[in-house]
């Protein structure tokens, strides 16, 4: 028996490199390697295609060229780790390709008939990526004109997927499948195809950290979510109770520091900090007490709904994050001593990443007229950073955000109303199943101020999501280093030799240094890796010694949010900090 990696895109190098490592990891051990990957059959338009920058109308060369280099990427990665290396085109007959054309042809035919076209699961998985790329919160969009030769062109490369993974299955016995970022939809289609044979499947992606990302690997059986939710069962039973370890805070820092940086393309916020300072900027009384509400793209959560890996929230309080910010705009029109800020999603709007404005963005830019004097309007043109936000904020509100848990490690109270598809522990934050509930949590987290239990919380839960849970790579891969340019010799050997160095890094490709731990995992079929017989993490039995460290943190997070702040009343959150770490230090000092 051996594994299957299903690895269509291997031109993506930054996945395919570490996806490499956990081959290496398992044929190191013993396993047979099978790889399955693409010999051109996704030519007229792929993931990696997007990757590299290219669109459906991209020119054929340009498409050529992203095939070149998956074919060579796959070549080169392959040779010393696979025992077999397939190509999908190689598991498609003759009939499939018939039967294939035949499941467009009636697309096309309910499309025309007006029948709802996303019933299926496999036309279903074909959604995910168009959902993110044009920002739809709709995906029946996808049968308009203008989306529908791209959804046309994804619904049959999960067809051909289909059909070469029914068909290898079919005739092979595999102990388990990997793929890089199962929600791709050529990829869920092989996974969900693997389920059916009841075969496990194994997600694969990069850790959470923007510091070290793609140094690190969330492996885990199934997907994403369901690792999400291995994390929280644990969390529950160990780790909220646990005090975080000082490696783990030490990564909770670099990931912080990074996000400060706002360089890298994951995150939205830039590091533009306003020298007249927030409360000059937004016209704020010093004596008001600020919420920011910080918005989502909704986007991202209607796609993992489209593709049935989450259910769709029901029962919230409040219909829309439309209706939410109405409301919230309704409450400051009341309470004249509060000041609310709105800062809608960057993502939401044309960005370093794409130059799509989203229909949510189209609607708040509808809605958001005529507020009252104490609402103010943070819009990406205005080049403010979410960090320097924090420096005044009394409370933030946000619906499911990252936000929540990147505020609460600044100890600030946030408040919530998802009920649901959270990915981080309810406990970070006030929130509300009703209305009336909602708006009773946002008075007590007003009164509330400062909390380093929130902070404390906080830096548990990020510890466990940056660290404990995570899978590092022995290999220190350059390449990998995303957040740095390259040395001026390896960028002038890249530009003569564009392959050298992927072959010098294929050659240094070793095992994970926990091998046996991941063993372990796929052995005793657990979800992810905490609550096996071995972590990473170092024992921090000193609730005192976690809390300094801490504080630690949180002195080199603030001393670089504070570095180009010069308005006094900005110093808020700064001063609430200093004060409780003297509290803090002072009662350890007099136990």
């Amino acid at each position: 028996m051996s594994f299957l990696f299903f690895a269509p895109y291997n031109a993506i190098w930054q996945h395919a490199l570490p996806e490499a490592t956990v081959a290496k990891t398992l044929q190191d051990a013993g396993k047979k390697i099978t790889y399955m990957s693409c010999n051109g059959i996704f030519n007229q338009y792929c993931i990696a295609m997007s990757a590299y920058g290219l669109t459906p109308e991209s020119t054929i060369e340009q498409k050529k060229k992203v095939c070149y280099s998956c074919k060579k990427h796959t070549k080169l990665l392959t040779t010393n780790i696979a025992d077999k290396l397939l190509f999908i085109e190689d598991y498609i007959s003759d009939a499939d390709t018939k039967e294939i054309e035949q499941q467009l042809l009636q697309l096309d035919a309910d499309k025309s008939n007006g029948k709802d076209c996303f019933t299926e699961p496999l036309r279903q998985f074909a959604t995910y990526t168009l959902i993110l790329t044009h920002k739809l919160i709709d995906k029946q969009k996808l049968i308009e004109d203008k989306y529908y030769l791209q959804y046309r062109n994804e619904y049959k490369q999960v067809l051909i997927s289909y059909y070469a993974a029914m068909n290898y299955f079919k005739n092979n016995s595999i102990e388990g499948v990997f793929t890089y970022n199962s929600f791709y939809p050529t990829n869920r289609t092989v996974v969900w195809v693997a389920a059916l044979h009841q075969i496990p499947v194994y997600w694969l992606h990069a850790g959470g950290s923007i510091h070290n990302r793609l140094h690190t690997l969330n492996i885990g059986k199934g997907h994403h979510y369901n690792i999400l939710h291995s994390w929280l069962a644990n969390w529950q039973t160990t780790y909220k109770n646990k005090p975080a370890s000082k490696a783990g805070i030490n990564h909770v820092t670099q990931h912080y520091l990074a996000l400060l940086e706002g360089i890298n393309i994951f995150v939205y916020s830039g590091s533009k900090f306003k020298p007249e300072g927030m409360h000059a900027f937004f016209n704020i009384p010093k004596d008001k007490k600020i919420i920011s509400a910080v918005l989502s793209s909704q986007d991202e959560r209607i796609a993992v709904e489209s593709i049935k890996v989450l259910e769709p929230q029901k029962d919230l309080c409040f219909k829309s994050q439309l209706d939410w910010v109405q409301e919230l705009i309704c409450f400051a029109s009341k309470n004249t001593d509060i000041h609310l800020i709105i800062r809608v999603h960057p993502r939401d709007f044309p960005n370093r990443r794409d130059s799509v404005l989203s229909v949510q963005a189209q609607s708040l830019q509808k809605i958001l007229t005529n507020l009252p004097g104490n609402v103010s309007i943070n819009w990406p043109s205005d080049n403010v950073s979410l960090y320097q936000l924090a420096t005044i904020t009394d409370v933030c509100v946000h619906a499911g955000s990252s936000v929540g848990k990147e505020f609460s490690l600044l100890g600030i109270p946030t408040v919530n109303y998802m009920n649901n598809g959270l990915s981080y522990p309810h406990n970070l934050s006030f929130w509300g199943s009703t209305k009336e509930e909602y708006f009773v949590a946002l008075n007590q987290a007003l009164k509330t101020t400062w909390s380093l239990d929130t902070a404390i919380t906080a830096f548990r839960w990020s510890s466990l999501e940056l660290y404990e849970g995570l899978w590092f790579l022995d290999n220190n891969f350059s390449e990998l280093n995303e957040n740095k340019k390259f040395p001026l010799i390896k960028r002038i050997i890249r530009k003569l030799h564009p392959y050298l160095l992927k072959k010098i890094s294929c050659r240094k490709i070793k095992s994970i240094k926990e091998h046996k731990l991941l063993l372990e995992l796929i052995d005793s079929q657990a979800i992810s890796r905490l609550g096996l017989s071995d972590t990473q993490t170092e024992e921090n039995k000193d609730p005192f010694n976690e809390q300094k460290a801490i504080f630690d943190s949180l002195e080199i997070i603030l001393s670089r949010m504070y570095q180009f702040v010069r308005n006094k009343e900005d110093f808020k959150l700064l001063q609430k900090i200093n004060a409780a770490k003297m509290h803090t230090m002072s009662m350890a000092t007099t136990k």
